[in-house]
């Protein structure tokens, strides 16, 4: 029995490394996180070792409020908006963030549920 609870361990985190990489990098067809210039992600150092499925970003010109809705309106992709509020206030502060959107990715998530993720932060920027 502990033979397989340490194999079903070994590939939900080979599951959550590929979809890290998926998110941070991309695919031949889609850019990453990395990759696109009206998106800021907190913590980027290039080293995802020790990193989880979780991000917080920005949209440049965008309230995170804004971007949330239209993520779940246009594009059905749940993400959550981070305000100054009792949960987030001291970490933006930190950052010197008025607002974020975060994003977890879980073992349960598929690489065609990050692919839409990424078609969607393509795709949403703040008009003109």
């Amino acid at each position: 029995r502990r033979e397989l609870i340490i194999a079903a361990k070994k590939a939900i985190m080979g599951h959550m490394s590929a979809l890290l990489g998926r998110l941070i990098y991309g695919t031949a067809e889609l850019p990453g996180l990395a990759e696109l210039d009206h998106v800021t992600v907190c913590g980027m150092d290039g080293d995802t070792s020790n990193r989880l499925c979780i991000f917080l970003f920005r949209i440049d010109g965008m309230d995170s409020s804004e971007a949330s809705e239209r993520y779940n309106r246009e594009y059905g992709v749940r993400v959550s908006a981070r305000v100054p509020d009792t949960y987030s206030a001291v970490p933006l502060q930190a950052l010197g963030w008025s607002n974020a959107v975060r994003l977890c990715a879980a073992h349960y998530n598929t690489p065609q549920e990050i692919d839409a993720f990424l078609k969607a932060t393509a795709s949403i920027k703040a008009e003109s």
